[in-house]
């Protein structure tokens, strides 16, 4: 659940879905779980939103989010542009979130471009 709804609002709306999603298209891209304590860092455990939104805001390759077990077997620029799209997803600000409608358009689009 999004970490916002129990600091703030306490209201749940589409934009708490679309960064639900957000988060499940990040576990689908990384094989990784949201949360992972047997990885543990400074906080006390691995955070999956917390580590794509640093690999996103350091520039660096969108490989290294991939999960290891497809090795090259997927379109790196189709998983580039899912991990964009996940990214926008969990934005901080709901108003920076996409409509579902746009989530679903984005998805059809990078299916079929590469399929």
């Amino acid at each position: 659940m999004l970490p916002l709804f129990c600091n703030f609002t306490g209201h749940l709306t589409t934009k708490c879905d679309i960064y639900s999603l957000g988060v499940v298209l990040l576990e689908i891209i990384s094989g990784r779980r949201p949360f992972d304590r047997t990885e543990l860092e400074e906080s006390g455990c691995f955070i999956l939103v917390k580590w794509a939104s640093s690999i996103a805001s350091d520039g660096r390759d969108v490989k290294e989010i991939i999960d290891p077990r497809l090795k090259d077997n997927y379109p790196p620029q189709g998983a580039s542009e899912c991990f964009s799209l996940a990214l926008r997803c969990i934005a901080i600000k709901p108003e920076d979130r996409p409509s579902s409608e746009e989530v679903l358009q984005r998805l059809e689009q990078i299916y079929a471009l590469y399929k």
